[in-house]
């Protein structure tokens, strides 16, 4: 999942509410909606569907994107929030069929700065460290959560994933990718060390427990929550093949003498989709003028759905994902 991805789609479409020459189209079985030339598409019917930071390649047919170096972004169109990009099914394509490969699309990938790396520490060594749950959009899976089950939301913070581990004496720090050997250029190490996490994590983090958080502050990303520095805020673990539940994770921070340094839990209680929404828009709760990025929602109680996996969404803030000057690294 979370990945570069064409699907042929059904779609419906409805007016515009400001413009007489667009249209918006639903697409079925989602929450996504894509603003259209209304004299492009029949009323109702089958399209492919391409999803936001793909980048599609060099062809006459999306010509029209060259100024944005052939990726699709979400944009406002009068008013409207466009997602990902609708082109007419000229094969009729049976519905479902992934034409990805078809069109030639692809991950967009952003430049990773080079504070961010470093010399990897080999896969061996680190076996146990897993990567990070891919979290998927709220409107790939809008039924995914039963309304009332308890869920926590979170702030989703703008900042470059960590992740760190504790075996015997050593520490183990990295990202989302890679495990990075100590060097005080890295992004990751640089955190840990200047936050005094180092000794807390080696004196009172079990063997092998992974905890994942967020780096974020000065020169990490675009919105810097008013910092000089870096901070880390940690979002949850994983031990022994799962993740813990949140009051399992909260525990386990108390117990660590990390209970400041957690993500901005905004609310815990039954899930409504509409609240989240609500929930994602505004803010950021940690500093500095700007808005937030948006939320994670994930059951208080860990579980896992059969086509979706580990259920974890993410709601992103429209107004900051057609915003100007967006970063998304890792």
């Amino acid at each position: 999942m979370s990945e570069a991805r064409g699907t042929v789609v059904r779609y419906k479409l409805r007016q515009h509410t400001n413009a007489d020459a667009l249209s918006i189209a639903d697409i079925e079985g989602s929450a996504w909606q894509v603003v259209v030339r209304t004299t492009d598409f029949a009323p109702e019917g089958t399209a492919i569907y391409i999803l936001v930071d793909t980048v599609v390649p060099e062809t006459p047919e999306f010509e029209f994107l060259r100024d944005k170096k052939f990726r699709i972004k979400a944009i406002r169109l009068r008013g409207e929030y466009s997602y990902g990009l609708l082109i007419p099914n000229k094969d009729n394509l049976p519905v479902g069929e992934d034409v990805t490969g078809r069109i030639g699309l692809k991950k967009y990938e952003p430049p990773v700065p080079i504070d961010m790396s470093g010399e990897a520490v080999p896969y061996s060594e680190v076996d146990w460290i897993c990567k990070y749950t891919d979290v998927e959009r709220y409107e790939n899976f809008p039924n995914v959560f039963e309304e009332g089950e308890e869920v926590v939301v979170t702030e989703k913070i703008h900042g470059s994933n960590l992740r760190v581990s504790k075996k015997d004496t050593d520490l183990f720090v990295g990202g989302h990718n890679w495990m990075w050997k100590e060097d005080k250029r890295n992004l990751y190490w640089r955190a840990i060390r200047q936050n005094g996490f180092d000794e807390i994590l080696l004196e009172r983090l079990p063997d092998k427990v992974i905890l994942f958080g967020e780096v974020y502050g000065r020169k990490v990303q675009n919105l810097q929550y008013g910092l000089t520095t870096q901070k880390i805020a940690f979002y949850d673990a994983f031990h022994e093949g799962r993740y813990l539940d949140w009051d399992e994770f909260i525990e386990l921070m108390k117990e660590a003498g990390l209970s400041d340094n957690i993500v901005p839990l905004i609310y815990k209680g039954g899930y409504n989709p509409s609240k989240i929404k609500k929930l994602a828009e505004g803010e950021t709760l940690l500093g500095g003028e700007h808005l937030k990025e948006g939320v994670i929602v994930k059951p208080v109680k860990e579980r896992v759905d059969g086509q979706l996996g580990r259920v974890i969404l993410k709601f992103i803030n429209p107004m900051y994902e057609t915003s100007k000057g967006r970063t998304d690294f890792h």
